[in-house]
């Protein structure tokens, strides 16, 4: 097996791989979210779940995130979605102000996106597994050792996780507050 590709996927290279994953899970993402209606995306609907507008918002702010303190690319992001970092639970009422529509976040991600893919599109896959010695953040915090590739992993990994939050929300919008007793299905 050649030492410049993925372990289990040997006809692409890794930044293939890595477009290929944030492709893979933003359309399932998205699939969700769009099954969500608009009138419950801010409903927190158990104390212990997160509003949908929350967790759709958390992708995309931790992408633009993680590529900033990583890859090098910008930290541009809106004030008003400053409460998607997740150190806290924003409220209803906040996040009715900072989310003028369901359209407007997935507006939001998608050029968040296409930075990342314009950042991935840059970089070989030796680009990739540089380590630089201090993150592009702002205050410049040591690295930790990782390399640039870990910015696109996180945000796969955060994308997918937030993916399956999605879901369960989806079931328990669809099952408890709507009433629906047919199974869940979007497609996927």
């Amino acid at each position: 097996m050649s030492a410049d590709k993925p372990y289990m996927y040997t006809d692409m290279s890794e930044r293939d791989f890595i477009r290929w994953n944030l492709d893979y899970s933003m359309r399932r993402v998205l699939a969700t979210w769009d099954a969500i209606a608009e009138k419950y995306i801010y409903t927190q609907s158990k104390p212990y779940l997160a509003a949908p507008a929350f967790v759709f918002g958390n992708i995309a702010v931790k992408e633009r995130i993680h590529h900033a303190g990583f890859a090098g690319g910008i930290n541009d992001i809106p004030k008003k979605y400053e409460i998607f970092h997740g150190f806290e639970m924003p409220t209803q009422a906040e996040l009715e102000a900072a989310v003028d529509s369901k359209q407007a976040l997935v507006d939001y991600w998608k050029d968040v996106r296409k930075h990342t893919l314009e950042v991935l599109a840059a970089m070989s896959d030796s680009n990739l597994k540089n380590v630089p010695e201090k993150s592009v953040i702002p205050d410049g915090q040591p690295n930790r050792d990782n390399p640039i590739r870990e910015a696109y992993v996180m945000s796969i990994m955060n994308q997918n996780a937030r993916w399956g939050e999605l879901r369960v929300l989806q079931a328990v919008i669809e099952n408890e507050l709507i009433g629906n007793e047919t199974p869940i299905n979007t497609g996927i």
